[in-house]
């Protein structure tokens, strides 16, 4: 009776320790809290159609990281932990076809691990397996709703949607004949050009993410400043009718440059 006792509570322990050496779901890594709060953000962001240069990819995350990979269906934890070098996914599984899986570093910490869902709030497309920086940032291309996570650019850096601002208050109001200077948009420059956004790394050696940003028809009016480009500013063809800019390629404006409206209602620029 004694030995069967002792059988007994031999397997029970057995079974036990069988229990705590069973593996854990890896999904319990995932974050629901933080998925949750992603996903909210990113749909209230889309729904905004953010354009070029777009928005930080950090105000979408209220959480610290400076690091994140990102994970499309189809991604297996072998991808994961060698991009990562996190393993908290079993190297044989892989993310279902409406899985997303975005994992977020803190130095060679593990901050977040969040999973979406594609069509429910997943409004973001990505390259899967990719590493983005802490200063990436959102953007609409299309309009349609559908974020592209992008990496950060020289081209972003100078793009300056606020002296494009500055530029048409000083155009509004001119009548024909009428002309005011481009004078202070809110940084210093001394030279500009108008260049087509098809020449502008062959003649500034900077160039323009084509996955993110549509330039059409529009302009660019390049300044610098002692040598080195120091902004970019969108024109609309509206602005600066494709046709006018024509008679400006190869010229270099100096920072007396004034805009002029003619009889029909086009804006041109002219030396004083």
């Amino acid at each position: 009776m004694r030995d069967r006792g002792a059988a007994v509570f031999a397997v029970a322990l057995l079974c036990c320790g069988l229990a705590a050496c069973a593996p854990r779901p890896w999904e319990e890594a995932i974050d629901d809290r933080a998925t949750a709060k992603v996903a909210a953000l990113l749909n209230r962001t889309s729904r905004t159609h953010p354009e070029f240069p777009g928005v930080p990819m950090r105000t979408v995350t209220p959480f610290s990281w400076d690091r994140l990979f990102a994970f499309g269906p189809g991604a297996s934890g072998r991808d994961v932990r060698t991009r990562t070098g996190f393993t908290f996914m079993p190297d044989g599984r892989e993310l279902d076809e409406d899985n997303h899986l975005l994992v977020f570093a803190r130095g060679t910490t593990l901050a977040k691990v969040v999973r979406l869902a594609f069509n429910t709030d997943h409004p973001l497309h990505y390259d899967s397996g990719r590493e983005y920086p802490a200063d990436s940032y959102l953007v609409d291309p299309d309009g349609s709703g559908i974020m592209r996570l992008s990496r950060p650019s020289e081209f972003r850096r100078l793009f300056d949607t606020a002296a494009r601002d500055v530029f048409i208050k000083k155009a509004d109001g001119l009548d024909d004949g009428d002309h005011v200077a481009i004078g202070d948009l809110g940084f210093s420059w001394d030279r500009m050009r108008v260049i087509e956004p098809s020449d502008l790394k062959r003649k500034t050696g900077i160039s323009y993410p084509k996955d993110v940003y549509r330039p059409l028809d529009n302009g660019l009016m390049v300044f610098a400043y002692k040598g080195r480009t120091v902004r970019i500013v969108e024109m609309n063809d509206l602005d600066f009718d494709k046709e006018a800019r024509v008679a400006w390629r190869g010229r270099r404006w100096s920072s007396r440059v004034q805009i002029t409206r003619d009889a029909h209602g086009r804006l041109d620029l002219r030396e004083p």
